[in-house]
């Protein structure tokens, strides 16, 4: 039997405005306002300074803002300005609008410049759909899943309808392992950083080949902090989601599409029947799964 693989073809983002917050909590109606509308936005949304937003009555957002580390918590019917340094309340009454300081805000990483590097590659794949190319298909025995980055060892996802011969090579074309598997998940040998192949051959002899790297032990040092700061965020305070909301904006700018999935599942089964939590894994759905196939993995 045969399947298909997705290349996905990104394109370079060219930001309009400075980034200046991402909503870490929206609840009920909220719509970004501008001259041409209103646009209903979500969990992960990235604002620039000068962007507006309107909240419908009950309905409430924080923001995690570049500027200064800060949460802001507002609280609707209100119409609000997003900056650097302050929110504005543009229209609505006093007292709808909350500060909490970056030492008591519920930020993972309270300094400005690194919440604005997350929110920046969080952006990137909230924009996927718009700045991709439609996706390419080949007939292929395995497909594989859009991943081409991991860590040591790599965790490969895939899907074999057929037992398949699995070879993994490095830059220079040199055998470095084998293996033969139906499963839909293989974890690879421990590999140094670096760019590599591996090649799928199923029992029809119909051939698939995924070109991958490993991270660099900088970013690999980068990833192991990221875990160590939001467990212990997590401990401080158990279920609150801006730990491994910021988690997995750490993932999805190494392009680790894996884990970045799989922390979301996390945040769904510690709570199951938070709309919050049901949003997060939504919104990452339709971000790394734009085309809703039906064998879409599911978070673990």
């Amino acid at each position: 039997m045969r399947a298909m693989l997705m290349i996905v073809l990104t394109a370079t983002l060219v930001w309009a405005g400075q980034r200046a917050a991402v909503l870490t909590d929206v609840k009920g109606a909220v719509f970004l306002s501008d001259p041409a509308g209103r646009t209903p936005v979500s969990l992960l949304r990235v604002l620039e300074e000068g962007q507006q937003l309107e909240l419908e009555p009950g309905s409430k957002v924080a923001l995690a803002c570049f500027g200064d580390g800060r949460t802001d918590l507002v609280t609707g019917p209100c119409r609000i300005q997003v900056g650097l340094q302050k929110t504005v309340l543009k229209a609505g009454s006093a007292g709808q609008i909350k500060s909490v300081p970056a030492g008591q805000s519920r930020a993972l990483v309270p300094r400005g410049e690194n919440l604005e590097r997350l929110g920046g590659s969080m952006q990137a794949y909230l924009d996927v759909n718009k700045a991709t190319t439609p996706p390419l298909f080949m007939q292929m025995g395995v497909r594989f899943a859009e991943q081409t980055r991991f860590t040591s060892p790599p965790h490969f996802r895939l899907k074999a309808f057929s037992p398949a011969q699995l070879t993994l090579l490095d830059r220079s074309s040199k055998v470095l392992w084998t293996k033969t598997t139906d499963r839909g998940e293989v974890r690879g040998p421990k590999l140094p950083p670096g760019s590599y192949r591996l090649k799928a051959v199923d029992q029809e002899g119909i051939e698939s080949e995924l070109a991958f790297e490993v991270i660099s032990q900088t970013e690999s040092n980068q990833v192991a902090l990221a875990r160590k700061e939001a467990a212990a965020a997590l401990k401080a305070r158990p279920g609150d989601l801006s730990p491994r909301i910021l988690l997995i904006g750490a993932y999805l700018e190494r392009g680790l599409l894996s884990e970045a999935w799989d922390e979301a599942g996390k945040v769904l089964r510690s709570r199951p029947d938070d709309p919050q939590s049901k949003a997060l894994v939504r919104g990452l759905n339709d971000m790394l799964y734009p085309m809703k196939m039906a064998d879409t993995p599911q978070p673990r």
